[in-house]
């Protein structure tokens, strides 16, 4: 699978790619990149008109994403936040459906937690000492 980039084409292409998105043609299909020009190092894809996930790249080795439906619990949906929580966590967090919801599962730990709004999920496992790290002092550990 192709790896996420921080400059603009990059991005753009290596999360098409990663999402196998239909991209021939004059458009780019029903799926869109767009990279944040505030200065905040985030890349939201959009999915139609709904905003299904926000990409941030501001501390490396502890990449997240925040993952969104807007009610619209498609199976192309899951697809598309699947390929990218693949290529985010190697594989480690993906979504199911069960019983029509949505549950996210983290194979490393088991756990299974049910999807809502605006969930985030970060590239590395974060331990209880990860976090206390960044709440003291606003920014996470070296990543090894």
């Amino acid at each position: 699978m192709p790896t996420l980039t921080f400059s603009k084409p990059s991005t753009t292409t290596a999360l098409f790619a990663m999402m196998r998105c239909n991209t021939k043609g004059t458009g780019l299909g029903n799926t869109e990149v767009i990279t944040r020009l505030d200065g905040s190092n985030i890349v939201d894809v959009k999915f139609y008109d709904t905003i299904i996930a926000s990409i941030d790249h501001t501390h490396f080795g502890y990449r997240s994403v925040k993952l969104f439906n807007g009610g619209f619990r498609t199976k192309t949906t899951k697809e598309r936040l699947n390929a990218i929580l693949s290529e985010l966590t190697k594989d480690r967090v993906y979504i199911k459906q069960v019983k029509k919801q949505w549950v996210v599962i983290d194979t490393l730990t088991g756990a299974e937690i049910q999807f809502y709004e605006g969930m985030k999920v970060f590239e590395k496992h974060l331990t209880i000492s990860d976090i206390d790290y960044f709440n003291t002092n606003g920014y996470y550990p070296l990543a090894v």
